[in-house]
């Protein structure tokens, strides 16, 4: 996946005031990483659409207890 696709997605959302999760692996992803966005979960689901709708990648989204994960699992991203 494009190094600079997540170097965008990572700057949108520091800039919501969300948090990146790297190296993130959802349900079903069978030990695959992807990218998450982590906050309130509608702020965190708002720019996950707004994400959505620019790059045409589908996003899941799981609870972290107080807080949301919204996850993409195409765009691989192992945290390095």
């Amino acid at each position: 996946m494009s190094k600079k696709l997540i170097n965008k997605i990572i700057k949108f959302a520091e800039n919501k005031g969300l948090r990146i999760y790297r190296g993130y692996s959802g349900r079903c992803m069978f030990g695959r990483r992807c990218i998450g966005i982590v906050g309130d979960l509608g702020p965190a689901v708002a720019a996950a659409e707004f994400i959505k709708r620019k790059t045409g990648y589908s996003y899941s989204r799981d609870s972290m207890g107080l807080e949301a994960i919204v996850y993409f699992s195409d765009i691989e991203d192992n945290g390095e």
